[in-house]
This record gives C-alpha cells, structure tokens and sequence, in this order.
C-alpha cells in the first residue's frame, strides 16, 4: 500500500541480466523530480554510490539514508563473501519522527527549491518511526532473501557451459568465507558426497578439506599483500 520502488545498483556488473530496467536505478517520482536539477542529480549519485555504499562495507547489515531533500530510504546489501557486491534500495518515505530513528544523513547548504518540496510532500508517504522499525525487519528478511536469490543466479548462469573442475572452483571461491560442508557443495553439483571426494581427489589431487582451506589461505595472502 505505500508504493515504495524497488532500485538494485550493481557495482560489479553481475546482477544485470536478472534485474528489470525499471528496477536498477531510482526512477520514481520523487528522485526523478529532484534529478531534474544537474546539482541535484550530481548529489545524489554520490551518496548513492560513495558514501552508502563505504557505509555498508563497513556495518554489513541494512541501514537507513537521508537525503539532502529530507527523504529516506532504507539500503541493504549484497555481500559475497568481503566482496560488496551491489545495494538494494527501498523508497523513497518520509518519517514524521525522525529522532527516533538512527539513519545516515546527506547535508546540503542552502533552501531547497520550493516546488520540489511541495512535489516531494505529495508523492511520498509519511511513516512513524514505529512503522518504520517495522518495516525494517520485513525488509531486512525480504531483501537478505532476493539478495542471495541473485547471487545464486549469477552462480547458476555461470556455470552454463563449464567442466567440473571450473564449476568446483567458481563455487568454492564465491562460498570459502561461508561454513560450507562436502555435502553443500555435493548439491549443488547434483552428486553424492562420495562422488564428489572422488571427482576432486582426482582434479585437485587433494581432499575437500584441503581444497577449501587452500582458497582461505590464499585469500589471506592476498588482504595482507593489499
């Protein structure tokens, strides 16, 4: 009933295929009225995409943001292992209690152009700080579910074509910060887990155990290196 949109911006170029155009950038009516202005629109790319996104790098949960125009939107992540893979937008709203709800805020000098304010108050819902908290933990679910439904795709797609060994590998590589187990992955390739101990001893001439443990120490290397 409040008509809140649905935006994903995808940092890596992976989730494009499987998301709507309507749906990867802010195109309701509020930010596209806003967007009008080329000051305005500068502003906003860069919260969206420089300080949102540092912000989730660092919390790793879901958040609230408030725009410069005194709009919020709530903003959860895709994480694939360390990796911030894009950032699921829902809004845009307005909170008639704002005090009581933490939030990171965008800052602008000056008054803002009346007419947007006018436009912006009729076009978007006004919720309580209460409904608000509410709806954070519906979305929190409803977005960590599309959020690994995406990341599956990609996964599923690119494995369209490959041997088993490169499906092994893209699946341990996407999944080696995660407690996954032979079984997991035995799944996911449609096998037993006796099978598979047999498949990788012969590929990798090492047991599941070695193998997963030896993406870990590698990715190691290559944070300390960076």
């Amino acid at each position: 009933s409040l008509k809140l949109h649905v935006a994903i911006n995808d940092y890596t170029g992976s989730f494009y295929k499987f998301i709507p155009i309507n749906n990867s950038f802010h195109c309701n009516l509020c930010c596209m009225e806003v967007k009008r202005f080329s000051q305005n629109n500068e502003l906003c790319r860069r919260f969206d995409t420089v300080d949102v996104p540092q912000k989730l790098q660092a919390v790793r949960k879901g958040i609230v943001k408030k725009c410069f125009m005194n709009i919020f939107e709530m903003a959860y992540p895709i994480i694939n292992g360390k990796i911030l893979m894009g950032t699921i937008f829902l809004g845009p709203f307005r909170i008639s209690d704002p005090n009581n709800i933490a939030y990171i805020s965008q800052c602008r000098e000056g008054e803002q152009d009346s007419t947007n304010k006018e436009f912006i108050r009729t076009h978007t819902p006004t919720l309580t700080s209460h409904q608000t908290s509410s709806l954070l933990i519906l979305v929190d679910i409803l977005c960590t579910r599309l959020g690994n439904e995406l990341l599956e795709a990609i996964i599923k797609t690119s494995n369209e074509g490959m041997s088993r060994k490169s499906r092994i590998s893209r699946y341990i590589s996407m999944n080696f910060s995660k407690q996954i187990k032979l079984n997991n992955l035995a799944k996911f390739l449609s096998l037993s887990s006796s099978r598979l101990s047999t498949v990788i001893r012969t590929e990798f001439r090492c047991s599941f155990p070695d193998l997963l443990n030896d993406y870990r120490v590698n990715h190691a290397k290559q944070l300390l290196a960076s």
